[in-house]
């Protein structure tokens, strides 16, 4: 494992190992002896179409069935925990099915989504068209300091090195 990404310090010890809850592999979850990060394992996951494979098919929101809904209403009651401010551009990355861009732009928010996987980005943009673009984050063609709100839910744990990304 590469130096820390927050204090750089080589000093890794294997913290938690657990099983994926849908293939078994299993996945190491690393900790900095000097600063306390965790983090999984270098190359345990590539976030990629495959990792979005359930039971043989994509994950475009229905991995649940019929608990679907009730994480959708959770990923849209999220906009909740965020503090009191005005409405703007918000640039949620990893998007998923868009469920919390949905909620925000029904408060008035101009949003714009980014997602990896290209059948999950499909769900999103049938919710909210062409706000949601396929790819990488560095690769979206957004503007420097052009939002208001940047949310990464569920993906700075996807990073080897998330200092780029925020």
């Amino acid at each position: 494992m590469n130096g820390c990404p927050a204090c750089k310090s080589t000093a890794w010890h294997e913290f938690l190992t657990v099983p994926d809850m849908y293939n078994g592999a299993l996945y190491r979850i690393r900790r900095c002896g000097v600063c306390g990060l965790a983090k999984t394992e270098e190359g345990a996951r590539e976030v990629s179409d495959e990792s979005y494979l359930y039971r043989g098919s994509l994950d475009a929101g229905q991995r649940f069935g019929p608990m679907q809904w009730v994480l959708r209403l959770f990923r849209k009651a999220r906009h909740r925990c965020l503090p009191a401010t005005r409405m703007g551009r918000a640039l949620d990355v990893g998007c998923g099915d868009g469920s919390f861009l949905e909620a925000l732009a029904g408060q008035g928010w101009d949003v714009v989504g980014t997602e990896l996987s290209a059948p999950i980005a499909a769900t999103a943009r049938g919710r909210l068209g062409g706000r949601i673009r396929v790819g990488a984050l560095d690769e979206a063609g957004l503007p420097s300091a052009s939002f208001d709100l940047i949310t990464f839910w569920q993906v700075l744990e996807h990073c080897q090195d998330p200092g780029p990304a925020l």
